[in-house]
């Protein structure tokens, strides 16, 4: 299977998936040899895993910010940070709890105001696979909404979450790590942030344990 994407010049950039020597796949960018002996869930998430990336730092209006996104009583809620942290499942245990859900992977700026992006939620299992959640199993998000809250945390078992509350700079510079675009277009996301991240904006950083009494804690503090 063979896909494409074009950037702003209108090069493509052309994925292909094959069948490699091991009886799995293997993904290649152009010439460049992405990832082999993968199942063919692992390809298919891979190669959707690039394809949300391109898109992300292509869009011409919108700023992509890696985290899931939830909205309470009005307010969006953003939980940036890199794969593997907990963001989904923390995403999941929110909804749970009554939040509407707008995104387990991108969260949308646009004009300062959270999007809805209702992929599937994708919940991480400990064989390395992904669990998928359909979007219609979940309360979604179906209207742009102001950021109320920006958490950033990471999982570690047995830790009780004790944020502390972070300045709006060090918020943002932070928030740019997690920006796709941020490399090619930084005036403009960082623009979009600064829009987004308004006065009254709760920043937080700070690890956490288990996602649902975290997931308590966080509408307990909005509330």
């Amino acid at each position: 299977m063979t896909t494409t994407g074009a950037n702003e010049s209108s090069t493509l950039l052309q994925y292909a998936l094959e069948g490699d020597s091991s009886g799995g796949f293997c993904l290649r960018q152009g010439s460049r040899q992405v990832a082999t002996h993968l199942s063919g869930a692992e390809a298919v998430d891979l190669l959707e895993d690039h394809m949300k990336l391109i898109a992300a730092e292509r869009s011409p209006d919108t700023a992509a910010i890696h985290a899931g996104a939830v909205a309470w009583r009005g307010g969006g809620i953003l939980l940036p940070g890199s794969s593997g942290v907990g963001k989904s499942t923390l995403t999941a245990a929110l909804v749970r709890l009554g939040a509407h859900y707008y995104s387990d992977d991108l969260a949308l700026l646009k004009d300062g105001l959270l999007s809805p992006y209702a992929a599937p939620l994708a919940l991480r299992q400990r064989d390395g696979g992904r669990m998928r959640v359909s979007p219609r199993a979940l309360t979604v998000g179906c209207s742009r909404v102001p950021l109320r809250a920006v958490v950033f945390t990471s999982y570690r078992s047995e830790t009780t979450w004790a944020p502390r509350r972070l300045k709006v700079a060090p918020a943002i510079t932070a928030l740019m790590a997690h920006a796709p675009a941020a490399r090619r277009r930084p005036k403009f996301v960082l623009d979009e942030l600064g829009t987004a991240i308004a006065a009254g904006v709760d920043l937080w950083d700070g690890v956490r344990g288990d996602a649902n009494v975290a997931a308590a804690q966080i509408l307990e503090t909005l509330s």
